[in-house]
């Protein structure tokens, strides 16, 4: 019955090519609008695994009012729904975000190498006027020890710099270093598609 689907128009607030990839797998309509926030500016109070949620929610509101202030000009944008999604990964209740440079970088890949951290999504679906959807999905990550010379190898043939936690978990070295998981995949890659289906579905978004 999948071809009886109706598809509500999506506007992804995001500029990252991994998570543009995913939600086309859910849905071929869809715009990108990139919603440019201060990603470290959350309140202190914030329990760590809420602080993605936070954000997903002030990319969405951004976007949300980008576009209230622009209907005159694009009227089509009002049918739209926004979608915003941010990942972090957290290690020790400390959040290990995108490295600034392949030394620290290889810090952080040091850090993962025989442990487990947390990867915590939060998404947000809101329209114009009003919040939809929001939620978090936790992914438990169990990495293998990996050495110097192999994260060293990583570094030199792969680009950490744009990845929480300074690895993609379908590049190199998550293949060899990713021991197992509990939870969703795809959460690990930026965007947790089994429970975002399932939320836009029960939401007639789909």
């Amino acid at each position: 019955m999948i071809g009886s689907l109706i598809f509500m128009p999506f506007i992804l607030a995001s500029q990252s090519p991994r998570r543009k990839e995913l939600f086309k797998a859910i849905t071929p309509d869809f715009d990108i609008k990139i919603a440019d926030i201060d990603e470290e500016n959350y309140p202190s109070s914030l329990a760590t695994q809420d602080i993605p949620l936070f954000l997903a929610r002030e990319k969405a509101k951004k976007i949300a009012i980008f576009l209230e202030n622009t209907l005159e000009k694009t009227p089509e944008f009002a049918s739209h729904n926004i979608v915003a999604c941010d990942t972090v990964v957290i290690l020790e209740n400390e959040i290990i975000g995108k490295p600034e440079n392949l030394a620290q970088a290889k810090l952080f890949l040091q850090k993962i190498s025989n442990n487990m951290h947390l990867v915590v999504s939060g998404v947000c679906v809101r329209n114009v006027q009003t919040e939809i959807i929001a939620f978090s999905e936790i992914t438990k990550v169990y990495f293998n020890e990996i050495s110097d010379e192999e994260i060293d190898f990583y570094l030199k043939n792969y680009p950490p710099l744009d990845k929480a936690g300074a690895y993609g978990i379908q590049e190199w070295i998550g293949i060899i270093g990713v021991q197992k998981l509990e939870g969703c995949y795809y959460n690990v890659m930026g965007l947790p598609m089994a429970s975002l289906y399932k939320h836009l579905k029960q939401n007639n978004l789909l």
